[in-house]
């Protein structure tokens, strides 16, 4: 897997990391990003101050005392003045609930893939076509005897562009870096400037040359760079989707499979979901090896030891990978017992209807 953000916008503002600090790659792979991680904890001279392994079950918030009481799975941790928790959201996965799915031996959701598992040869099923189904999907598809993609919501990907990036090209970027920087504080965390422009200020012919262009800058430029009306007009939308669904269809062969990914009518407007980057997404499908199946035509109805039933066809497999998602944004969050002024849950701090749960809330 890779981050969807391009350098340097994943990365920290502090000189003295970014000037010595070289990147490969324009999006980097996650052992890439591992790396930068623990040298920054190098750097920073900061592993004394982390607890790795480490669980938070609770925090309550102490009025006598006037600070936090942090709990772990072994008892009280710390007291502090602050709590800040940077639980990201994408910690709590989600499993779905299909019937049988426990007697299945091989199945593993996508945040815990181990590290000694080789699909090479096998027939391997995977549910989900998010940001980490895509990723798999273009990595293993090759190898694999057989790839049965469990299909829900077509994801509206556009592509990556990866770039390698050699001195001379680094030396160029970080000539750029810190205003680089200030822009990510003022748009959208990303160097993409949404043009004052609407989408039928342009005849066809300039819009098509406009979207090929964001097309081309890859990342999140389709999404981000497009015109000011992207999400603020239903036509406008609409247009943007029907470039993108007939880019689609152009790169797969069967006609069926194509209407399956790019259908004519958007299951939702385009930007409302984050959209995913891809590099050799849509052309997996037109390798004998791959079948796609949209759930919504015909759903999973029981896991067994030796496969999945669908309303339609049961799928033999060896390997089932659950690429469902998270318990997004709040998730990781709630599963631990965050007790506020008067002993109040989090989660029942959020559950109020008054103002007083405060109506720009930011965690």
């Amino acid at each position: 897997c890779r981050v969807d953000t391009e350098v340097p916008f994943y990365e920290f503002s502090l000189p003295e990391l970014w000037k010595d600090w070289k990147w490969s790659e324009k999006f980097p792979s996650r052992a890439e990003i591992r790396d930068y991680l623990l040298w920054v904890c190098q750097k920073l001279n900061i592993y004394e101050d982390i607890d790795f392994g480490t669980r938070i079950t609770a925090a309550h918030w102490d009025e006598q005392a006037r600070h936090w009481r942090i709990f772990s799975g072994q008892g009280l941790l710390a007291e502090t003045t602050y709590f800040v928790p940077c639980t990201g959201y994408t910690t709590i996965k989600h499993v779905p609930t299909f019937p049988g799915l426990e007697s299945f031996p091989l199945a593993y959701h996508s945040s815990e893939w181990p590290e000694n598992l080789s699909v090479t040869g096998m027939r391997v099923g995977i549910v989900g076509t998010g940001a980490s189904g895509i990723q798999i999907i273009e990595n293993v598809s090759p190898d694999v005897k057989k790839l049965v993609v469990f299909q829900r919501t077509p994801n509206m990907a556009t592509p990556l562009r990866q770039e390698v990036l050699d001195d001379d090209l680094r030396g160029q970027m970080k000539t750029r870096y810190p205003a680089l920087f200030d822009q990510r504080v003022s748009r959208f965390g990303f160097n993409a400037d949404r043009p004052t422009k609407k989408t039928f200020d342009d005849n066809a012919e300039q819009r098509e040359v406009f979207y090929e262009r964001l097309f081309d800058r890859g990342g999140l430029h389709f999404w981000l760079a497009n015109y000011d009306d992207l999400l603020s007009s239903r036509e406008a939308n609409q247009e943007a989707y029907r470039f993108w669904a007939k880019s689609v269809r152009d790169r797969v062969r069967d006609p069926s499979v194509a209407a399956k990914l790019a259908p004519v009518q958007a299951p939702h407007a385009f930007g409302t979901k984050r959209p995913s980057l891809e590099t050799s997404y849509f052309e997996r499908f037109n390798q004998d090896n791959v079948v796609l199946i949209d759930v919504n035509e015909h759903p999973i109805e029981q896991v067994l030891p030796n496969g999945v039933r669908t309303s339609q066809d049961f799928h033999e497999l060896d390997v089932l990978i659950l690429a469902t998602g998270f318990d997004a944004i709040v998730g990781s969050m709630l599963t631990m017992d965050i007790r506020g002024v008067g002993g109040r849950h989090l989660r029942e701090k959020w559950m109020l209807s008054d103002d007083s749960a405060g109506i720009h809330t930011s965690l």
